[in-house]
């Protein structure tokens, strides 16, 4: 719960262990739901340009940005066309079509050839292309790692309460002697799948983006089983992960169940296992149908107790993180607790031409779809008390009694 920007989690000096420590960034990418280019421009001068004078890097950051294109990924000496096209080659940055806050800003025309627009549409439907995962390739005294960022923060100038986790794995060209415990990693392949056709159609140059991947390499690497089955992608088929914290979740009373979701579906509340605390904005209950109510007007089932953020009337921000909480696991990323990020929907399949005379057409199940990621923690007592603590400072409970009112879902949450 320490609060750090994501711009300091990019710059050489985070990635050392020891003073000593030699740092080269290889590449990067970033997938978010919205973005602007003031803080492309401040993410890749903290990566490429902030180690020659630190002084200087918050000066001026045109200034910055025209040092870092003389330069460079490695400060070699480029002409600026080289550097230009060596950073367009291994950065790039992917947010949700129409939600790129700079394309007006004069600032635009430095960073649009590294900013790809994701449009995911899927069944004649349209959602949101919403992960936050940040991932930087980098050596460290010739040794491979990659970082991964997940949590709930869009690659924005923004003063939300937010959480990320960050995660150092050491990467390996070859695979180790035991085969089992090491995977290649499919996230990029999960949330951004790059065929041809596919690319065309939902990825705004979508075949440029391509060669950043490819020379990002997630796919070609091998790295530790735990470690990538830590990360979790919606859409899924697997076991719904939540289902602890719904009405059929067979866990004892003791369990610890908290959920912290900005935004809600009325679906999902429907769901909820009463024995879940549940920490959202007042905001978001009333736009769906809750009003606020003394104890003394408490008198029906209609009515229950939520957890809701106490705004300061001086601060502007709100609480945007996204966590699922149990006794032993912690899940946290970009996922709201609404029906389009995690809700269950029954997929009709084609079925075989030789099979269809008599046949029912298959189902299958599959869980949300926005395009969001989560990371697995081991819970730890420290962390537990850590955010019980968070939690009392932030959030006041009250009662809210549900009204029948048509309430629009934000399905973009």
């Amino acid at each position: 719960m320490n609060d750090l920007t994501v711009l300091e989690k990019l710059r050489a000096a985070s990635f050392r262990e020891n003073e000593e420590d030699k740092i080269t960034i290889e590449g990067a990418i970033f997938l978010t739901y919205s973005i602007d280019c003031k803080t492309i421009l401040s993410g890749l001068i903290s990566m490429f340009a902030e180690e020659e004078n630190s002084e200087e890097r918050n000066s001026n950051i045109i200034e910055c940005w025209k040092r870092l294109l003389r330069y460079g990924m490695g400060n070699k000496n480029h002409t600026s066309e080289e550097a230009t096209k060596e950073l367009h080659e291994h950065v790039a940055f992917v947010c949700n079509d129409g939600y790129d806050k700079s394309v007006f800003s004069t600032i635009y025309w430095y960073t649009r050839d590294m900013t790809y627009y994701y449009k995911w549409t899927e069944d004649e439907g349209k959602y949101s292309f919403h992960p936050k995962l940040y991932v930087v390739k980098y050596r460290k005294n010739d040794e491979l790692y990659f970082r991964f960022m997940i949590g709930s923060m869009n690659f924005v100038n923004s003063k939300n309460k937010e959480f990320m986790v960050t995660m150092d794995i050491p990467a390996y060209e070859e695979q180790p002697r035991d085969e089992k415990e090491y995977v290649h990693c499919q996230v990029l392949k999960e949330l951004m799948n790059l065929d041809e056709n596919y690319a065309s159609k939902n990825i705004k140059n979508g075949q440029r983006l391509g060669r950043v991947v490819k020379n990002l390499g997630l796919d070609t690497y091998y790295f530790n089983r735990e470690d990538m089955e830590r990360i979790i992608v919606f859409p899924q088929e697997k076991e719904d992960i939540l289902t602890p914290f719904f009405n059929e979740g067979s866990m004892s009373k003791s369990q610890q169940k908290i959920i912290l979701s900005p935004f809600l579906s009325k679906e999902m509340l429907g769901k909820l296992h009463p024995d879940t605390r549940l920490y959202t904005m007042e905001s978001e209950l009333k736009k769906l149908g809750y009003i606020p109510v003394s104890a003394e007007e408490a008198s029906d089932d209609r009515t229950k107790r939520f957890y809701v953020y106490s705004v300061n009337e001086e601060e502007k921000a709100f609480t945007h993180i996204k966590m699922y909480v149990l006794e032993d696991s912690v899940y946290v990323g970009s996922a709201n607790f609404t029906r389009s990020a995690l809700g269950e929907r029954a997929i009709q399949l084609e079925v075989d031409e030789t099979e269809k005379q008599g046949k029912l057409k298959k189902i299958r199940k599959q869980f949300g779809r926005n395009k969001e990621i989560l990371m697995r923690l081991d819970a730890e007592a420290g962390f537990l008390a850590e955010l019980e603590s968070y939690l009392e400072d932030n959030y006041k409970v009250n009662l809210f009694r549900y009204e029948a009112v048509e309430a629009e879902e934000e399905l973009s949450s």
